[in-house]
């Protein structure tokens, strides 16, 4: 069986937080509805709470996978959740969790929003956007 980096990354996140160590919070923020924000609408402060449900929070260890050059560490851990959701999001919920959160789909997809210390990021098609602006978060 071949294993990715990101697989044994995902591996060392799960030993990492299980012996403890600096942890930084991370929140999963999934649209409901409409789907404009499939289309790359980009969603207000009123936007996040109307059309959005928190599925997951928790805390992650400081390092998911290792530094890699040139990405912010925001994104860096936005992109951890994004793979963990789309090849094994059971790591973070069941489909029952997911469910009673009022979760309309399990892998992190374009329009979702991870958090990650307090720092909102939109998932795009091949990056994030951080929603800094106080007219978009």
């Amino acid at each position: 069986m071949v294993v990715s980096l990101l697989q044994e990354r995902a591996f060392v996140y799960e030993r990492e937080l299980l012996i403890g160590g600096e942890v930084k919070n991370c929140e999963l923020l999934y649209w409901n509805e409409p789907y404009e924000y499939l289309t790359g609408k980009v969603p207000t402060a009123e936007d996040l709470e109307r059309d959005y449900t928190k599925v997951w929070e928790g805390d992650l260890p400081a390092e998911p996978w290792g530094p890699v050059p040139g990405v912010r560490d925001t994104e860096e851990y936005a992109s951890w959740l994004f793979y963990v959701t789309n090849t094994a999001p059971e790591v973070l919920f069941s489909q029952e969790q997911l469910r009673e959160r009022g979760g309309s789909h399990t892998s992190m997809s374009v329009g979702d929003v991870a958090v990650v210390n307090g720092v909102k990021l939109l998932c795009r098609p091949m990056s994030w956007l951080e929603l800094n602006d106080p007219t978009q978060c």
